[in-house]
């Protein structure tokens, strides 16, 4: 009896690393596209919350004989506000983003809005995209996104 050995259960070492291995080489795989995902998530929050500024805008120029207001404030204040609150950019996490891209032409009857994120960069886009114009009433910049749910935004 003196020659039988124990039957240890577990794992050896080498069965460790493979699986840390494994492991490793999975979340190098999956991470740039977590990443991707959550930039493009964001972009959609945006060009949303641009959709929402657009409308009220429209609004508070319907009221206002044709006129955009001067700061994006306006449209929340008064007994009838156009807006509940001024979105806020998720990379930003203020409405600095949106009031700082806003310009108006009462001469013209139009107005741009762009948000001033930085973290369109990381979907390809150009620096100060996305933006909503009433010039061509939908997106005015090139957008390159694969999920072209807009239906028509993009000018001709």
């Amino acid at each position: 009896m003196a020659g039988l050995r124990r039957k240890v259960n577990g794992f050896t070492l080498i069965e460790l690393l493979i699986v840390i291995a494994l492991i490793g080489l999975l979340v190098a795989i999956l991470l740039p596209n977590y990443n991707r995902s959550r930039a493009r998530a964001k972009l959609s929050a945006c060009k949303q919350n641009l959709r929402n500024l657009a409308t009220a805008l429209e609004s508070y120029a319907a009221e206002h004989n044709g006129l955009y207001p001067e700061r994006l404030a306006e449209l929340i204040e008064g007994a009838s506000p156009h807006i509940q609150q001024l979105p806020s950019c998720e990379e930003c996490g203020d409405t600095s983003s949106y009031v700082n891209g806003y310009q108006h032409s009462n001469e013209t009857h139009t107005y741009t809005v762009i948000c001033k994120g930085h973290y369109h960069a990381v979907c390809d886009l150009q620096p100060d995209c996305p933006g909503f114009s009433a010039l061509h009433g939908g997106f005015d910049f090139p957008i390159a996104d694969d999920d072209s749910d807009e239906g028509g935004d993009s000018p001709p």
